[in-house]
């Protein structure tokens, strides 16, 4: 009877420890729940810490250190839309834009009036000669406020090169292919990570910490995950305007620099890189925070950066449809507002030529 009542005692026991959630646990759970929004919004600050003079001449961008992006995204996977607002802040300058996407075919578009507050805040961003073109053509075109511009249509018009659209629509479906792969990928990769990773801090987030051994698997991964379908060759060869077999060799050439780079990253014991995340757990959408610290080091060159990335989950907030026919700028009207501003420049270089000498 008493061996009965310790057997009792044990399964019971040994279930409760089944039972028992670890950090690690608990982050998986976060992200398998996260991945099942078909709606959300999405906040997402990127902040430049740290940057070496060598960056802001590799990008030729000064002060990169005052950089800031701000995205709000939100996202209606069940109606195939989404909305991306985007600022840039640098060097005490800001930059607005903001435009719609029809996942479904691939389709975005740029609503006008986002053109006017670009106007307004293009101070430092464009010569004074490019705002008053651009500005004129705006000016003598307001009737076109509160609609939208068919962002590939008006690629169309300027460039002379005819866009298929069902290739457009191809490419959205390559791209979210890729997009869920990507995930596939980083969710078994954080799956693997060691246990003692995974830490509980005492205000109920978690804390990850990945190393450059780490991303070395992580890349190698990736690069695997996106070689099982010709997504990416697709991608590459409707972007490059290049035939298939050119496409492959861009992506080879690809995986080979950027494997090199990591093999060469991870045998350098003077370079290191690690990412320290930080994770917000909610009830409803899995993940209400997500904050990630990139620090790279070089001890020998002196070269260093430190990003950080902040990424806030919240409810859907709708912001607005896609818009009907009517409500989106013909190829007559972009064609006038281009004429426009094209008549303004030219008009500014023939006040502005030297006159010749007698």
């Amino acid at each position: 009877m008493q061996k009965r009542i310790l057997g009792v005692v044990l399964l019971f026991f040994f279930l409760s420890l089944s039972g028992c959630s670890t950090p690690k646990s608990d982050f998986t759970t976060a992200l398998r729940k996260l991945s099942t929004n078909e709606t959300y919004t999405l906040d997402a600050k990127l902040s430049i810490n740290q940057a070496s003079t060598k960056y802001e001449k590799l990008l030729d961008v000064d002060y990169l250190d005052t950089t800031k992006l701000n995205l709000k995204l939100s996202k209606d996977n069940e109606n195939d839309i989404s909305h991306l607002q985007t600022n840039i802040a640098w060097h005490g300058q800001s930059i607005d834009f903001e435009n719609i996407q029809d996942n479904q075919n691939g389709l975005i578009y740029l609503p006008v009036n986002s053109l006017y507050r670009f106007a307004q805040d293009s101070e430092g961003f464009l010569s004074e000669r490019a705002k008053q073109v651009y500005t004129t053509a705006l000016n003598q075109n307001e009737q076109l406020k509160g609609k939208y511009i068919d962002v590939y249509s008006a690629l169309q018009n300027i460039s002379n090169q005819p866009i298929n659209h069902e290739n457009v629509q191809m490419q959205a479906e390559q791209i979210k292919l890729l997009e869920e792969k990507s995930s596939i990928t980083l969710y078994e990769f954080m799956n693997n990570l060691d246990d003692t990773r995974f830490k509980t801090k005492p205000d109920g987030t978690f804390e990850i910490s990945i190393h450059k051994d780490d991303l070395v698997q992580l890349n190698d991964e990736l690069l695997k995950a996106w070689n099982k379908n010709d997504a990416i060759i697709s991608l590459l060869s409707d972007k490059n305007q290049v035939s298939t077999s050119r496409a492959k060799e861009i992506w080879r050439g690809y995986q080979n620099e950027t494997r090199r780079y990591f093999k060469e990253l991870e045998k350098d014991e003077h370079r290191h890189l690690d990412i320290l995340m930080t994770l917000t757990p909610d009830e409803e959408m899995g993940i209400r925070k997500l904050n990630l610290d990139t620090i790279y080091k070089d001890d020998v060159a002196q070269d260093a950066f430190d990003v950080n990335l902040e990424l806030n989950w919240s409810p859907y907030k709708k912001v607005t449809e896609l818009p009907q026919k009517d409500d989106i700028v013909t190829k007559k009207e972009l064609d006038k507002m281009i004429s426009d501003g094209l008549k303004t420049y030219l008009a500014e270089q023939k006040k502005n030529k030297p006159k010749p000498r007698n």
